[in-house]
């Protein structure tokens, strides 16, 4: 059986990225699914929007702007496990 590999070029397309970070990966955060991973990277990447457009709190909070709505769109998955997901994260 053959593999394919896909075969980037000096003229392939690049491509945006988001950010995941490495402690996501970490054993004390086996219990978080990949989805709820996703869904803090997505978050963080809005984030760091929100910080260079000067959306800070007083106490240096960063504000973002992130429906439950567009997580479902991006993750393709069900209001209610966003929530969870987003629950888990403010109890981790």
């Amino acid at each position: 059986m053959s593999q394919k590999f896909f075969k980037f070029t000096s003229e392939s397309l690049s491509a945006s990225y988001i950010p995941f970070p490495r402690f996501l990966m970490e054993d004390s955060l086996a219990g978080l699914s990949n989805d709820a991973k996703v869904l803090y990277a997505l978050m963080l990447d809005r984030a760091s929007i929100s910080k260079v457009n000067g959306f800070l709190e007083t106490d240096g909070t960063i504000r973002i702007y992130f429906t439950v709505e567009q997580a479902q769109k991006k993750l393709h998955s069900r209001n209610r496990k966003i929530r969870q997901y987003m629950m888990k994260m403010v109890t981790k």
